[in-house]
């Protein structure tokens, strides 16, 4: 019985060898982890010490004297860190997971669940940075190369066309702009490289690993660093967040779902202004550039910067384009300026200035408010330039206002109407115009008081001078309408559309009175519409001034035909549009339009059913011709009116002997006419919305131009009376326009009168729109 005892001891006493062996060999190959973000975690125990305190304590004391005291010094460096306001080291996960993060903000793929080593891409573009890290007298050159991948993300989308192009041209600046910055070996290199792009990448590569908590003289060099450097690194901070790639089609992401930077108030009251899609164009500018500064604001200043003054100026001089001045935008403007004394500040004085650029740019390319605001039949839609076009222009030229002058320049007349403007702002603001006395017409040779009216009148224009022939004739020759005065009043009604026989009657005394005021009206409405023309007209087009009631065709920009035109009355106006004429119908039918049928043809047919005979137009249900006679007119009104009219081709024809199609929702075209008394007319808005030629013949021959459809041949199909549809060989432009002051083809100022009566109102737009929110 005691041996029985004995062996079952023996085995209990192995087991329990056994047992600590096991335990022993499992704390030796794993020990316990070490965070360096859980101050605690040298204190956490692991299952084995609960079951076993003994064995743990045997364990502990087992172990590597090298690993215990590394977790201490880790521990105390972590403390010291902290104390010093540092950040504590990562562990492989935490920055990993942090590197993916920001990656996916700066346009890079995420890295794997596991570190793994750099690719291609990324070991190309760290060796690239680093030999782009030049040292020059003392001083070295930070700028990052672009990579394929940030191109994506800068040139996405709709400016991916562009796109090269202006990469092209960042490049070049930025290697002239780069940005000056003592060397010295202790300034961490992550401080001097651009953001975010080039540190994530050398983050990845473990480059920038801290090894020990900085001194406290090299955290001075730090803080010391040049204002240049800190204003580049801040103005990254603020846009970091405006971007990302979402996907793999390199396409934005959603609002909601973009990061946030951490970024000051300063700079966030910079972008608070600033709709999505600037903000976005905004940062990749500023991204391909290098987050160079486009302003000078007290950092580093370089030739290419623009002084704010020069904004100042030509948003003070706004007037000059008829448009209205914000003066206390600007206040504000300058005040932000004033204030902008740190990195931060500067960062929102930077982004407002070119806020406000980019907003007075696309005015002065665009229009200060939309064509429909100021006329219901207004269709024209202006294409306003591309932010990264006029960042672009303002980067490349010598001064603000060359950039802002250049998108107006190439506006035929836009430079002379600007003249005008301040000629006859001028005359308004010293007295005016002399009125001419209503009353009877008066002409040459007739002695009159009112003929001195004329005379002043005409000179305050310069369209005759007085004073050298006052000096010999006396004050008779004031009253005596003369040769002189008669060449002077034919002049004056030539370049405002009027009969130049040289009498002033009551269309040219009526023209004569327009004050100085209305004059400044008009031009400031013209030159906004001017402002509208941003796409080109094109090589050969046709233009309608619907206000001068003209219609002229245009060949390399020279004009090679002109003609009098009937136009839509104030009830019935022309609308403003662009289309492209395709082909011309000579002998053409006249579909009646449905409001001409009921507000016309149904009260005469209600009076009279046999109203419609002899005017060949004939009446239609469906398809089925009927009979007016046989309709009880008297239960047909507006609203039950199921009948169509067509009129056949004729001299009586409303279209006469040809039109020319542009196929359009208007149902608007050009056409002849039977009634070619209203030609002579000084007014001549009395159609229904379409055009009326004088000479369809000829303006044909010029239009086709083919030495086939000439004037004799237009006239010979009009002849044999047959319907017939010729076809142009290549679609030409046509472009109806409302203008009341231009300049003509031969350099003179000309005005119009405003016919629709919309000049005060777009003005009265104009005045009161915002063209700058600051």
């Amino acid at each position: 019985m005691l041996k029985y005892l004995r062996f079952i001891l023996f085995l209990s006493t192995c087991t329990l060898a056994v047992t600590s062996a096991r335990s022993f060999a499992e704390q030796v190959t794993n020990p316990p982890l070490f965070d360096p973000f859980d101050v605690g975690a040298s204190q956490a125990t692991t299952p084995a010490a609960d079951l076993n305190s003994n064995s743990q304590e045997k364990v502990s004391d087992q172990r590597d004297p090298s690993a215990t005291s590394e977790n201490s010094s880790a521990i105390e460096l972590l403390k010291s860190n902290r104390r010093q306001g540092l950040q504590p080291l990562e562990n492989p996960a935490v920055r990993q997971k942090s590197n993916d993060s920001h990656n996916e903000v700066i346009g890079l793929e995420p890295a794997s669940g596991t570190l793994t080593p750099l690719g291609t891409a990324q070991q190309q573009r760290i060796k690239n940075t680093e030999s782009t890290l030049t040292k020059k007298q003392g001083l070295q050159e930070v700028h990052a190369p672009i990579t394929p991948k940030e191109q994506a993300v800068i040139f996405e989308g709709s400016e991916a066309q562009s796109g090269q192009n202006f990469l092209d041209a960042l490049k070049a600046q930025k290697e002239k702009q780069a940005f000056p910055v003592k060397a010295s070996s202790n300034v961490p290199v992550e401080e001097k490289l651009d953001y975010p792009g080039m540190r994530s990448s050398l983050s990845q590569s473990g480059a920038l690993k801290t090894k020990k908590a900085p001194s406290q003289t090299e955290e001075q060099e730090v803080i010391a660093h040049t204002d240049a450097e800190r204003f580049r690194l801040a103005l990254a901070k603020a846009l970091a967040g405006q971007y990302r790639v979402a996907g793999s089609r390199n396409q934005l992401a959603a609002e909601d779902e973009l990061p946030q930077p951490t970024i000051t108030s300063d700079m966030l009251s910079g972008l608070s202004y600033i709709d999505r899609k600037l903000r976005i164009d905004l940062a990749r500018f500023y991204r391909a550039s290098n987050y160079q500064p486009i302003w000078k604001l007290g950092h580093s200043q370089t030739a290419l910067q623009h002084n704010p003054k020069q904004l100042f100026n030509a948003l003070e001089a706004a007037y000059m384009h008829g448009l209205p001045v914000n003066y206390g935008a600007i206040a504000r403007l300058k005040q932000i300026i004033a204030d902008a004394q740190s990195p931060d500040k500067q960062v929102r004085a930077e982004l407002q200035l070119t806020q406000a650029y980019l907003q007075y740019a696309h005015v002065l390319s665009a229009g200060a408010v939309s064509p429909q605001q100021s006329q219901i039949e207004n269709y024209l839609k202006p294409k306003a330039r591309a932010n990264n076009q006029l960042l672009l222009l303002l980067s490349s030229d010598t001064s603000v206002a060359a950039s802002l002058n250049s998108l107006t320049d190439q506006i035929y007349g836009y430079r002379a109407l600007q003249e005008a403007l301040a000629h006859y702002q001028k005359l308004e603001n010293d007295g005016g115009f002399t009125p001419v006395k209503a009353g009877e017409a008066l002409k040459p040779g007739e002695n009159n008081p009112r003929v001195a009216q004329l005379r002043q009148r005409l000179s305050e224009e310069g369209y005759i001078t007085i004073a050298a022939k006052l000096k010999t004739a006396g004050e008779r020759y004031l009253n005596h309408f003369d040769l002189e005065l008669k060449k002077a009043l034919i002049n004056y009604q030539r370049q405002h559309g009027l009969n130049a026989d040289g009498v002033a009657g009551t269309v040219t005394l009526e023209s004569l009175n327009t004050t100085a005021h209305e004059r400044v009206v008009s031009l400031k409405a013209s030159l906004e519409r001017l402002r509208w023309e941003n796409g080109g007209f094109g090589e050969k087009y046709v233009y309608v001034n619907i206000a001068a009631q003209t219609a002229q065709i245009y060949e390399q920009e020279q004009i090679i035909y002109e003609t009098r035109v009937v136009v839509g009355q104030p009830k019935h106006p022309t609308p403003v549009f662009s289309d492209r004429i395709t082909y011309a119908e000579v002998n053409p039918y006249w579909n009646v339009p449905y409001s001409i049928a009921v507000n016309e043809y149904l009260p005469k047919l209600q009076q009279d059913p046999f109203a419609l005979d002899g005017s060949g137009i004939r009446m239609f249900q469906g398809e089925m011709e009927i009979e007016p006679a046989f309709i009880i007119w008297a239960s047909v009104n507006k609203n039950v009116f199921n009948y169509t009219l067509k009129q056949d081709p004729g001299p009586r024809n409303a279209l006469g002997a040809v039109k020319f199609m542009f196929p359009n929702k208007h149902h608007i075209y050009l056409h002849d006419t039977p009634s070619k008394r209203l030609f002579h007319k000084d007014i001549r808005a009395f159609s229904h919305g379409c055009i009326r030629l004088q000479d369809p013949f000829v303006f044909g021959e010029v239009l086709f131009s083919d030495g086939v459809m000439t004037e004799s041949r237009f006239k010979t199909l009009r002849h044999f009376g047959k319907n017939e549809r010729i076809d142009l060989t290549k679609p030409v432009k046509v472009h109806l326009r409302y203008q009341t002051a231009f300049i003509d083809p031969y350099g003179q100022l000309v005005f119009r009168k405003d016919i629709y009566k919309l000049d005060k109102m777009l003005v009265k737009y104009i005045e009161e729109h915002n063209i700058m929110n600051i």
